[in-house]
């Protein structure tokens, strides 16, 4: 059935423990020292922060506000999906200027300094610290100029450089991590694979640079209907791609819909309009029915590619229809 036919009176709007000590960089503790309660900081006041130096969330800078839950749980400040992971593995909180204290939440696969499995350490500036077997972090307390210097690196990583949405690269990282942890606990996960309709004319009639103004403005515009969650991503060119946590078929047609129309009825630089086409694929569905879990990376590559590939013939199908359409993966 089409989409439209689907979405006929959508309401349009914003869319075992081990005990160990620690060396004598960090101490470890056994009764929790609370957290520090610090004011809004100054501009040049320096600010504590966990930097992700390996695992799904690498390059990535998240600041420390009181305190900072770190697990799989969606109330997780700093979420991690990898079932290796535990739903609440750990906890970092603010002691004092300088000093924050690291606390495992009695996690699966446990909390690790220096190699060491602890349950309760004070981390100072510099000091790392290792989830499970995959996820390594450290604790850096950074003034204005150093937080923007992450920043512009961490932007230089993870997105494109004309539009600020994260990049293809990121994404399909993003989409591995996502698929794993969905063939596992049954989450499902949708991909929409957006296309500008007819962008060439606009290049060719006002030049690259206003095409260029045009994007930037194209993704300012799609992420008003995102969840803090989803991911926008630079597909290349004038494509992007949206990967959608926790969402089944039909919502994944109303959030289509809410970016088509959205995009359809703004007016970009000199009045233009613009339109989208797009195509969504969602696991599991029944276009992609639920695979067991396997270990290894093959079975997951191997999903990412077939969740991409249906994406990518529903879009052509929207193409197709005439474009400015919304098609998931199997509509007849």
């Amino acid at each position: 059935m089409p989409a439209a036919d689907i979405l006929q009176g959508f309401a349009e709007g914003p869319a075992g423990e081990l005990e160990d000590t620690f060396p004598s960089l960090a101490e470890c503790e056994d009764v929790a020292t609370p957290p520090l309660a610090l004011p809004a900081p100054a501009a040049g006041r320096r600010q504590p922060h966990l930097i992700a130096l390996c695992g799904a969330r690498m390059g990535e800078l998240f600041a420390i506000q009181g305190r900072l839950l770190i697990g799989r749980s969606r109330e997780a400040g700093l979420r991690l999906l990898d079932e290796r992971v535990s739903r609440h593995h750990a906890q970092v909180c603010v002691v004092s200027d300088g000093v924050l204290q690291l606390t495992d939440l009695s996690s699966s696969n446990g909390t690790y300094v220096h190699g060491q499995r602890v349950r309760q350490c004070l981390l100072q500036d510099g000091d790392r610290f290792q989830l499970g077997s995959g996820h390594t972090f450290r604790a850096a307390w950074l003034d204005a100029v150093e937080r923007r210097f992450y920043r512009q690196m961490e932007d230089g990583a993870l997105r494109d450089v004309l539009t600020r949405t994260y990049s293809r690269r990121y994404l399909q990282q993003r989409l591995c991590s996502e698929l794993a942890f969905a063939q596992r606990h049954g989450t499902p996960v949708a991909l929409l694979v957006i296309d500008v309709d007819h962008f060439k004319q606009v290049n060719d009639r006002f030049g690259h640079l206003l095409g260029d103004d045009i994007l930037r403005q194209l993704a300012e515009t799609m992420q008003k209907e995102l969840r803090g969650e989803d991911v926008l991503a630079r597909w290349g060119g004038e494509e992007f791609a949206v990967l959608a946590h926790s969402t089944t078929d039909l919502p994944a047609l109303i959030l289509g819909e809410r970016i088509r129309h959205r995009v359809a009825t703004t007016r970009f630089q000199h009045g233009l309009p613009l339109h989208v086409s797009i195509g969504i694929a969602v696991y599991p569905s029944q276009a992609l029915p639920a695979l067991p879990a396997r270990d290894g990376s093959v079975g997951t590559n191997t999903l990412v590619q077939e969740l991409i590939g249906s994406a990518d013939e529903a879009l052509y199908e929207a193409k197709r229809r005439g474009r400015n359409q919304v098609v998931a993966s199997g509509q007849g």
